[in-house]
């Protein structure tokens, strides 16, 4: 059965994700990539509440 386009983009995501919260582990980082957009808008607006995280 021939995957969904959604479905193989969330798996693309999940493969980047992993081998670039990697590439930070490696750089001695902890971080994970995936928490990037909340961290954007947090760094832009200060603290928000989530329903504000998510309306951005």
């Amino acid at each position: 059965m021939k995957q969904g386009l959604g479905t193989q983009l969330r798996h693309l995501i999940e493969l980047l994700d992993g081998d670039v919260a990697q590439a930070y582990a490696d750089a001695g980082l902890d971080y994970r990539p995936r928490y990037t957009p909340v961290m954007r808008v947090l760094q832009q607006h200060g603290s928000a509440p989530i329903g504000r995280i998510a309306e951005v």
